[in-house]
């Protein structure tokens, strides 16, 4: 028997990436964004959900996608370790599911980083997307982002 995977496609400069449906809570279209001075590079500040402050990743920066042109764009609030991030991304083209097959294994190539970020790759019509692996991509920096928000 398969088992279907579901995921949300995102965009981001000319690149897709997918995130398991599991980790996200909501997509925010539109928000207002708070700056945090003095913080990790690719934090881009805080946003307000339901009186809940929840720091912003922008994936562009933290991923080295060169396409900084694209000032909008939407929020993932995804949930880690019971907290709540939010990744910016310039969009979300999709969420679908992928049978089990389809779901492939990182090449040995990748190095540490890209084994902490991503955790497998789905094959759509030859077609491959990394799967981002969110429970993972900020172990050595979660305490930093957590502290935004206590």
């Amino acid at each position: 028997m398969m088992i279907n995977k579901q995921f949300v496609m995102v965009k981001m400069g000319e690149e897709k990436y997918c995130i398991p449906i599991e980790f996200v809570i909501t997509i925010m279209e539109t928000f207002s964004l708070t700056p945090v001075p003095n913080s990790i590079p690719y934090i881009d500040g805080v946003v307000n959900l339901k009186s809940k402050v929840i720091p912003v990743i922008n994936l562009k920066k933290y991923f080295g996608v060169n396409d900084f042109l694209n000032e909008a764009g939407k929020i993932l609030v995804i949930s880690i370790d019971d907290k709540l991030i939010s990744f910016l991304v310039d969009d979300t083209l999709d969420v679908f599911r992928v049978e089990d097959n389809q779901i492939l294994d990182l090449p040995s190539i990748l190095n540490a980083k890209h084994r902490r970020d991503f955790s497998k790759i789905i094959n759509i019509d030859e077609s491959l997307f990394l799967i981002i692996n969110p429970d993972t991509m900020f172990e050595d920096v979660k305490n930093q982002i957590f502290d935004l928000i206590k």
